[in-house]
């Protein structure tokens, strides 16, 4: 499942940024479609326990994840205060 390999992948990417990942990881799918498929408010969530700001903390994780991008993820995007908004391939594309 999708949501899986997104929480996965945010898990690493925390790890790879030094930061602990949350028991529970929050991923909603946008109201708005350009905000993409699906979304996280993770570096929100997490920044204050690791003493980080959350831009910040947002962006290194968008900068990892577009290095290591998940299955069937196009592009990963910053937005706001924050959120990291993952925006999948489209239907029948095989290029990974």
């Amino acid at each position: 499942m999708i949501r899986d390999v997104l929480e996965q992948s945010l898990r690493d990417a925390l790890a790879a940024v030094g930061v602990d990942a949350p028991a529970t990881m929050h991923l909603e799918r946008p109201a708005r479609r350009e905000h993409g498929d699906w979304s996280s408010n993770v570096a929100m969530a997490t920044a204050k326990a690791a003493g980080r700001n959350p831009r910040e903390l947002a962006t290194a994780l968008v900068d990892w994840l577009n290095a290591h991008p998940p299955t069937h993820v196009e592009r990963v995007e910053l937005a706001g205060p924050g959120f990291v908004n993952f925006h999948l391939r489209p239907p029948g594309c095989t290029t990974f």
